[in-house]
């Protein structure tokens, strides 16, 4: 039997921690089932990917080379939250059209895990309407996406899915101790916020009496943002770096507390079983946590003394909300589990 080839198409190469775990965790769970599986990814760095990730990798802005991934594979794969409209108008286009060249070539296209949020403009949803028609499978790992392509006319071959990343093994941990000692910040570059950021930082340090550590999951955006932010700080904090993703399971599990405004500082905490609390206004977040019954906070309607309220809160109900997280957690890792069962399925072998 000859191998069957894979394109990945993502926001890869671009040292944004949650899509290289994605990426790591699709490559790892197709390999579990099809070792020999040849994988090729579109890439904005395909040299990072290929030593990373040890597959075929593409310049995802090299339109020959594109059409030649895609025409050479078995199953196109889209996966993470490509489908918003909210960083910009081209994104979304650069992601239909990949799916208009495998469907041109006759290929069967999956998305994987994907989200559709937020997308303001109603064009783009008339344009997602007649192109995702002809999408072999969806599966979308939010309810809030479910809903949304539901109501724009999607409803064939959708499934409810979730994150990936939570199929993700994780070893044991040390036992934490009862008391916060180091909180770990997981912020989005946002220059306009720096003033609020600076003072929700001096607060927990005075009343909380911990330390701060700052842990950057877009390494080219959110780094220089948290170094900004320590520069101004009365006091002495770290800002953490990594080379690749899944040394972030390690800084994270060292913390006794997370606050992110990424996705998958939330997705990385859950599976440490480390107390977190959400501060955005990106829908995907709230998704995520409408499945564990928590409550993410929006930043244009808080304060500094209501954010360190939330961690005191969160803090002291910790074992309650683990209980939760031991409940829910198998629910959703299932979820993450039928992405791969799916392209299996389409590559028949299953």
């Amino acid at each position: 039997m000859l191998k069957k080839r894979v394109a990945i198409v993502g926001y890869f190469g671009f040292r944004n921690a949650g899509d290289e775990l994605i990426l790591e965790s699709i490559i790892n769970s197709l390999r579990k089932e099809i070792p020999d599986i040849d994988i090729e990814v579109l890439s904005n760095n395909p040299a990072d990917t290929i030593s990373y990730h040890r597959v075929k990798a593409v310049n995802r802005w090299n339109p020959f080379g594109i059409i030649k991934t895609i025409r050479n594979s078995d199953l196109v794969i889209l996966a993470g939250g490509l489908f918003q409209d909210i960083t910009g108008f081209f994104s979304i286009y650069y992601y239909l059209a990949t799916i208009v060249i495998g469907k041109i070539f006759g290929k069967p296209v999956f998305l994987y895990g994907s989200e559709f949020t937020p997308i303001r403009y109603k064009f783009n949803h008339f344009v997602l309407n007649r192109i995702l028609k002809f999408v072999n499978e969806i599966a979308v790992r939010s309810n809030g996406s479910l809903k949304f392509l539901n109501n724009i006319g999607i409803k064939k071959n959708v499934i409810l899915s979730a994150d990936i990343v939570l199929s993700y093994p994780v070893v044991k941990l040390r036992h934490k101790e009862r008391k916060l000692k180091k909180i770990g910040l997981i912020l989005k570059n946002s220059p306009k916020n720096i003033n609020f950021f600076v003072e929700l930082c001096e607060s927990l340090f005075s009343r909380l009496e911990a330390e701060l550590f700052f842990i950057p999951f877009h390494l080219d955006k959110d780094i220089s943002f948290s170094l900004d932010i320590a520069k101004q700080l009365s006091f002495p904090t770290q800002v953490a770096s990594w080379n690749r993703a899944n040394e972030l399971f390690y800084i994270i599990s060292g913390m006794d507390f997370i606050v992110s405004q990424r996705l998958h500082g939330l997705i990385l905490s859950i599976l440490l079983k480390i107390p977190v609390l959400g501060i955005s206004s990106d829908p995907k977040l709230k998704f995520f946590f409408d499945e564990f019954g928590q409550k993410i906070l929006q930043l244009e309607k808080i304060s500094c003394d209501s954010v360190v309220q939330a961690i005191v809160d969160v803090w002291e109900w910790q074992d309650e909300f683990k209980r939760k997280v031991e409940d829910i957690l198998p629910k959703l890792q299932y979820r993450a589990l039928l992405n791969t069962l799916h392209a299996l399925k389409i590559l028949n072998f299953t």
